[in-house]
């Protein structure tokens, strides 16, 4: 094998150690790379640039103040130049778009009951209305609520002052796996809970009070973890 050819081999491969460095997110900003033909004299350059991405500040009071939301993921965009002279994109540049919370803290400690449509005094239909204007009957429609947002969330009945209807909450009680929630029904013990105690409390909501995890889903004694994920609607 002539000298000239292994050392085009090792200019080449320099190059894709420069390329791949760059891919991976590396520091280089701009790296040129010289490539000689020793018999003929032939020149090119090849150059390798990072073109940084940028990110837009939202600010979201729906969120809660202790949570980011990534809306869009930024990335960096990497291009060379070829022996040609043109200019080759290796990937586009992407602006980041990041939501930052500037409502209320939303992490507690409370406690977690279950409540069927058929329980004492109950009609079988939420409080709330849903964003569409409409009363969910939890015999008719289920114990679930399909949120634009966040997908199929379990509904919970809580105090209002605390949990305005809509609220997404992350609920981790022991008893269950755990999940997503929305806000969208009321209960004396949950008010009491709330505004003589200050105690958040949640009641889960079943399709009948002889569903044994109406009992199952009891936490006392500040035991069950809530993580707002956003404020109402």
């Amino acid at each position: 094998m002539s000298i000239y050819f292994i050392n085009i081999i090792k200019d080449i491969f320099a190059t894709l150690i420069i390329t791949t460095f760059s891919l991976l997110g590396g520091s280089v900003k701009e790296k040129e790379i010289s490539v000689i033909n020793q018999e003929n004299h032939n020149y090119f350059t090849i150059v390798t640039t990072i073109d940084a991405h940028k990110d837009t500040i939202k600010y979201n009071s729906k969120l809660p103040s202790n949570k980011t939301n990534v809306i869009v993921e930024g990335v960096d965009g990497v291009s060379y130049i070829d022996s040609d002279g043109t200019l080759k994109v290796l990937k586009e540049r992407v602006d980041g778009i990041i939501e930052v919370g500037t409502g209320p803290n939303g992490e507690y400690n409370g406690i977690t009951t279950g409540y069927g449509a058929d329980c004492p005094g109950c009609s079988g239909t939420v409080a709330c209305r849903t964003r569409e204007g409409k009363y969910i009957n939890l015999v008719n429609d289920g114990v679930y609520y399909k949120d634009q947002q966040y997908g199929d969330v379990r509904i919970v009945a809580a105090d209002h002052t605390l949990f305005s209807c809509g609220t997404i909450i992350e609920v981790n009680n022991g008893r269950q796996d755990p999940f997503l929630a929305i806000v969208l029904d009321t209960g004396i013990d949950m008010r009491r809970a709330w505004r003589n105690q200050g105690v958040a409390h949640l009641d889960i909501a079943f399709i009948t009070e002889s569903d044994p995890g109406t009992y199952a889903v009891t936490v006392k004694n500040n035991g069950a973890k809530f993580s707002v994920q956003r404020w109402g609607w």
